[in-house]
């Protein structure tokens, strides 16, 4: 085990060590420490626009509101059935709505703006939502839940996604949250 090097107050460092902490409020009240209530598990909204404008660019799609939309739309799908897992295929497309969208245009386009596909989902979450009810697209772990859950409700089933765990999205109902966190 490597000695630490020794310091001018102790040369020996025989009184260094956890036994020896003494009074750390000193350092305590030195520090400014900036806490937020912003969670780091759920994209910007600043994220999420450079993320749709990147596959807007990258795709070589004009950058009006409407294109915009439909990017967004299509991610969302893409979400909902399971581009948060790495295991899912890059080769997926989405193009229900208008455009050709692949789960690789996603990725490539959430990991150069900093931010990951489920963090991205997260922060969409409501637009998830409605695309998952408007289309009955079940979350990506009904499975498992109709398995462990027979007799569940159908609607249930949208909100079984994998980036929906640890959400703070107050609509989830109390049964899906609590297992999503089991």
């Amino acid at each position: 085990m490597a000695k630490s090097s020794p310091t001018p107050q102790d040369p020996n460092n025989t009184n260094v060590g956890l036994e020896n902490i003494g009074d750390l409020d000193t350092i305590l009240n030195s520090v400014k420490s900036k806490v937020t209530n912003e969670s780091g598990a759920v994209a910007s909204p600043e994220d999420i626009d450079n993320t749709i404008k990147s596959i807007l660019l990258t795709k070589k799609i004009a950058p009006t509101q409407d294109n915009y939309n439909k990017v967004l739309l299509s991610t969302a799908h893409l979400v909902q059935i399971g581009a948060t897992s790495p295991k899912f295929a890059a080769t997926r497309i989405i193009s229900d709505y208008g455009l050709d969208i692949k789960a690789g245009d996603l990725r490539d386009a959430c990991n150069k703006n900093g931010t990951t596909v489920r963090k991205y989902a997260r922060g969409i979450r409501n637009t998830v939502i409605k695309v998952a009810s408007n289309f009955g697209l079940e979350g990506n772990l009904a499975k498992s839940y109709k398995l462990e859950n027979p007799g569940c409700d159908r609607q249930d089933l949208i909100w079984v996604s994998d980036f929906q765990t640890f959400s703070d999205n107050e609509a989830i109902p109390e049964s899906i949250r609590l297992w999503l966190l089991d």
